[in-house]
């Protein structure tokens, strides 16, 4: 199983960090060089299909999908099953080795695994649940934020290739992880808890060490900024899609933090 790193080509800061988080682990990481926003040309942006309901995203949420879809690409052309997907701001812990250095241990089922965690509360079915090495693969039920650290199949991998091919329905983050949008009603989605890595900017917002990021600002006000302008039909449908998610789910879920180990 390989461990593909984006990384902007301007931003060497950041490929050492991930050096050194890798290295201090015995880890290898094959380094997938970021599509840059600044790079792209009217004429890309103007082919991609967009959702009609959705604000159009920025030139850097764009490039961070396309980014993205770079790794799943190496994926498929490849022979591997598996491959973790990192953005370069990414911490790892100490017990990361133990699931990065191949992927024996992914049960056949399993085609989208978020090793991340955003620290925020997220939805979780309450029973059937996954026990691998005593971390516990939990099935997602909600929105959990980010796209720092993850596992994909090379069976889902080539699904989305062709499921966004000149198609940007909603960023990269909510293409993979929100039950409301495309991708997550492909295949049941899973966050190991706790987690095994997370984003600078989620453990340590205050003390940043590691310049820009390849979506060129905050997660957090990136996602304050979607939900503020979405259309108002867009709003009320995405509302009382949650209710009745809610509702069907009562009994059948639990709401938790996950927590990074």
């Amino acid at each position: 199983m390989k461990n593909l790193v984006i990384n902007l080509d301007r931003s060497p800061d950041r490929l050492k960090h991930c050096h050194e988080q890798f290295g201090r682990l015995n880890l290898d990481f094959e380094r997938v060089a970021a599509v840059d926003a600044r790079g792209l040309s009217q004429s890309e942006l103007d082919n991609i299909v967009l959702h009609k309901d959705w604000p159009k995203p920025t030139n850097s949420e764009f490039a961070c999908f396309m980014s993205h879809r770079k790794c799943w690409e190496i994926l498929v052309a490849g022979t591997d099953e598996y491959a973790a997907i990192f953005e370069d701001d990414i911490i790892l812990s100490d017990s990361a080795a133990d699931f990065l250095e191949s992927s024996d241990w992914v049960p056949g089922d399993i085609n989208l695994l978020r090793f991340e965690t955003f620290k925020t509360k997220v939805y979780f079915k309450r029973w059937g649940n996954v026990s691998v090495k005593n971390w516990q693969l939990l099935r997602m039920l909600s929105f959990h934020a980010g796209t720092g650290g993850y596992l994909i199949s090379r069976k889902l991998a080539a699904e989305l290739l062709k499921l966004s091919s000149n198609y940007m329905p909603v960023p990269i983050d909510h293409f993979l992880f929100d039950p409301l949008c495309d991708g997550f009603s492909r295949t049941n989605i899973y966050q190991m808890s706790p987690a095994i890595c997370v984003q600078e900017q989620v453990l340590q917002p205050e003390a940043l060490t590691l310049g820009q990021n390849i979506e060129g600002r905050s997660v957090v006000d990136m996602i304050e900024t979607r939900r503020s302008t979405l259309s108002k039909t867009h709003k009320i449908m995405r509302e009382l899609k949650k209710g009745a998610t809610k509702i069907k789910n009562f009994v059948w879920q639990k709401r938790m933090i996950v927590d990074y180990l």
